[in-house]
């Protein structure tokens, strides 16, 4: 992985650029801008850069310690930026233990799902109180889940057809 002063020296770097510049792949702002404790900076900055994107991969606790004191805040942060917001999570096997790993990824999955999805109260292990879910339409989180990605990353979702031989390499 990339030392996190190279996410910022990026970040820094990309600000100079013109604001329509488009970015490639995408600015992972969440993780690289540091800014993921204000929703309401998040949102400066891609009103600032109309062609940046952000991932939510490891943030989302910040998210939901946000929507401790202001959910309708962080909700309307989801709203108004659902075609700019991708998921993401980081995981490591460092045991080796597929089955635990598993377990924890369906877990982690399945609370930010929730969270997303549903108005339930809920615990998760980075807050000592519960939360309430966002609530957010399926339209936004199919977005935030899937169409967005698909946007980005246009070539991941394309089946190779053949196997080139001389290259081992699927074309």
């Amino acid at each position: 992985p990339m030392p996190y002063y190279f996410y910022d020296l990026f970040f820094f770097l990309m600000i100079r650029r013109p604001p329509r510049s488009t970015l490639f792949p995408y600015t992972t702002l969440f993780r690289s801008a540091s800014l993921e404790w204000s929703v309401d900076e998040i949102g400066k900055f891609l009103d600032q850069f109309p062609n940046a994107s952000v991932d939510l991969t490891e943030r989302i606790p910040h998210l939901q310690y946000q929507s401790l004191e202001d959910r309708n805040r962080v909700r309307d942060f989801f709203v108004k930026y659902q075609d700019r917001i991708t998921y993401g999570t980081d995981f490591e096997d460092e045991d080796h233990d597929t089955a635990e790993l598993k377990e924890r990824m369906h877990a982690r999955w399945s609370r930010d799902w929730k969270y997303f999805n549903t108005e339930e109260m809920m615990t998760v292990p980075e807050l000592d109180t519960p939360i309430q879910g966002l609530g957010l339409t399926k339209a936004v989180v199919d977005k935030i889940y899937r169409v967005n990605a698909e946007k980005l990353f246009k070539d991941a979702w394309e089946v190779p057809t053949q196997l080139d031989r001389k290259s081992t390499r699927l074309n």
